[in-house]
């Protein structure tokens, strides 16, 4: 079994025996279910490259998910989550993450760890302010802060060298800084 597709099926649980899926490899979609919480052997699927948790009523990441680091694409919306694992640094194969509409009021510093990230998408979340660290992720191309109470970006933002489109649309909070124009000059498409 390489790939595992449960979604809308509504399970609110789901077997401990799904961590000792060795060749759970290529997807595990949990998408739109009713799963509060995973089962402690989640993270034994060390080689599952996507997964999608998204729309469950999920209270946490796992602790424990910076073991699952072969993941590529990690997508979590619409769950009640509020705050997100230091353990997630240690995703360093991840390319993409995608945390729309949740309750974070913050991110953690480790985030600046994930140095193959190319897509982060934070839209519709609490956010007020960003990490410094979002400054060191080497490949990051994409990042959507739509709709956020933002007050304030890190200038870090200016040494994320790949950085091609930053998206602050509704964004009504935010005093535009004087250095997006830098950023602007250098390619990177803002949207304001």
């Amino acid at each position: 079994l390489r790939r595992l597709d449960i979604a809308h099926n509504r399970p609110a649980e789901l077997p401990e025996a799904l961590g000792h899926l060795p060749a759970l490899t290529d997807f595990l979609y949990l998408a739109d279910n009713h799963l509060e919480h995973l089962p402690p052997s989640f993270t034994l699927l060390a080689r599952l490259r996507y997964l999608n948790l998204s729309d469950n009523p999920l209270r946490a990441l796992p602790e424990r998910i910076g073991e699952m680091r072969e993941l590529i694409e990690l997508r979590a919306t619409g769950l009640p989550i509020t705050h997100l694992p230091e353990s997630l640094g240690d995703l360093h194969a991840l390319r993409e993450l995608v945390l729309d509409g949740l309750p974070l009021r913050a991110l953690p510093a480790a985030i600046g760890r994930l140095g193959a990230l190319r897509a982060l998408s934070l839209r519709g979340c609490r956010l007020t302010a960003l990490p410094d660290a979002l400054g060191a992720l080497p490949q990051l191309r994409h990042l959507d802060l739509r709709a956020n109470p933002l007050t304030r970006l890190p200038e870090a933002l200016l040494g994320a060298p790949a950085l091609e489109k930053l998206d602050l649309r509704w964004t009504h909070t935010l005093v535009p800084p004087p250095w997006l124009e830098t950023l602007a000059a250098r390619g990177c498409l803002v949207y304001r």
